[in-house]
């Protein structure tokens, strides 16, 4: 197997995205959380919100391949803190979650689907867009 060198957080987070497709790996796997792989995508993210800032980070919200766009969302939503003083728009916090909401091509196992489902909620609760 051929190891390439990877340039730039960015580049490493969109082919960690692939990987994690192609290994069953959904971001709302949340018993996976542990695992190497999820935490690598974590890691990745919040470095490049750490190092280029939220806004640069949810650019990546536009890309719909590999499920780059939940991965963004979720570790986007997570990383702010409504009371922060970090102030995200409303509209773009609406707009992460209806990416997540819109859902998937193809159909997820159940607990995936719950487990999102209910990840919509706690953050819908911690936003106040509880309807």
């Amino acid at each position: 197997m051929i190891k390439l060198k990877i340039k730039g957080l960015e580049t490493e987070f969109l082919i960690t995205c692939r990987e994690l497709y192609f290994k069953k790996i959904h971001p709302f796997d949340f018993e996976k959380t542990t695992s190497d792989d999820y935490q690598k995508a974590l890691t990745l993210g919040k470095s490049i919100i750490e190092e280029k800032g939220l806004h640069s980070f949810l650019y990546f919200q536009m890309e719909g391949q590999y499920r780059v766009n939940l991965w963004t969302a979720l570790i986007g939503l997570e990383y702010v803190n409504p009371n922060d003083s970090l102030k995200v728009p409303e509209k773009l916090i609406d707009e992460l979650l209806n990416s997540v909401k819109a859902g998937e091509i193809a159909e997820l196992p159940e607990t995936t689907t719950r487990n999102r489902d209910n990840w919509i909620k706690e953050q819908e609760d911690r936003f106040g867009k509880s309807e």
